[in-house]
This record gives C-alpha cells, sequence and structure tokens, in this order.
C-alpha cells in the first residue's frame, strides 16, 4: 500500500496533467481575461481580447489591438507585433500579412512566410493551404506533402 501511495505522490507532482488547468477567457468592456471552473480571475483583464487556450497556449489581442501569445500564467510567449493571430493548433501559430497566410511556431520563428490564400489549422501533423484556388496539405516544416490540386479538403486525420 505505501508503494503505492508512493507512486501516487509521485505521478501527482511530476505528471503535467496533474496539474492541468482549464482557464477561460472572459471579455467585457474593461478587458480581456481569464477566469477558472470556479469563476475566480486567474489572468487579470489586462488584454484587449482573450481567445480560448489550445494546450498551454492562446492568442490574445493587446489594447493596441495587436496579437500575441501568452501562457496559463499570462506570461507573453510571442510578442504582440502581428495585426492578426487567427489559429493556434499544435504549437503552431497561423498569421495574416498583405492578405496572404504564413505560420509560426510557439517560439516565434517564422516556418513559413505568408503565401497562402487560406489555411487551416494543424491536425496530426499537417495543415490545409489555398494556393491558386486549390487545397492541399502542408507539413510542419512548410513543405508541400499533397499539392493544391482540390476543390475542397477537410482537415486532415490518420
Amino acid at each position: 500500500m505505501e508503494k503505492v501511495f508512493a507512486l501516487f505522490v509521485l505521478i501527482f507532482l511530476f505528471c503535467p496533467c496533474a496539474f492541468a488547468q482549464n482557464l477561460y477567457p472572459i471579455n467585457d468592456k474593461s478587458g480581456g481575461g481569464y477566469i477558472d471552473k470556479n469563476g475566480e480571475i486567474v489572468i487579470a483583464q489586462n488584454f484587449g481580447f482573450t481567445f480560448n487556450f489550445s494546450g498551454n497556449y492562446a492568442i490574445a489581442q493587446n489594447k493596441n489591438l495587436k496579437y500575441g501569445v501568452i501562457d496559463k500564467k499570462g506570461k507573453t510567449i510571442i510578442g504582440f507585433n502581428y495585426d492578426e493571430l487567427l489559429n493556434l493548433s499544435e504549437d503552431f501559430v497561423i498569421y495574416r500579412k498583405n492578405d496572404k497566410f504564413g505560420f509560426i511556431d510557439i517560439k516565434n520563428n517564422k516556418i513559413e512566410e505568408p503565401v497562402f490564400e487560406k489555411m487551416k489549422g494543424f491536425k496530426e501533423g499537417k495543415c490545409a493551404v489555398q494556393k491558386d484556388g486549390k487545397w492541399g496539405f502542408i507539413n510542419k516544416e512548410g513543405k508541400i506533402v499533397i499539392e493544391p490540386k482540390y476543390f475542397s479538403v477537410s482537415d486532415f486525420n490518420e
């Protein structure tokens, strides 16, 4: 019994999922922030607008209408330098610049310059992209893995 208890304590202490905290965006005239399931403010309403978390990160907009990414402590992960961030999935963020789409990783490394007409979020390591009016898929390195030649595609699921 002591071994089971000791194992439970170790799992609880070292497993990040044991501390997983669901945060919910709140937005009103005073700004955007996050509450927990009890309605307690966890991240103060210091933002212009907040969005849902995807894993440990969320897109937020500051009061100067610039977009960035924060973690569950409210710490800035990707600076508020973007005019538009659209989708955060699998630790990649889609951004728009001059009506074209590209993506960055969670460390703010530009993986793909904005060259696509449209992009969907990453699923199973692939992202649907539209180029010259046709849809295909790229991988996380920005390489085309299925040529854009389709009228329509769904998210990639293996």
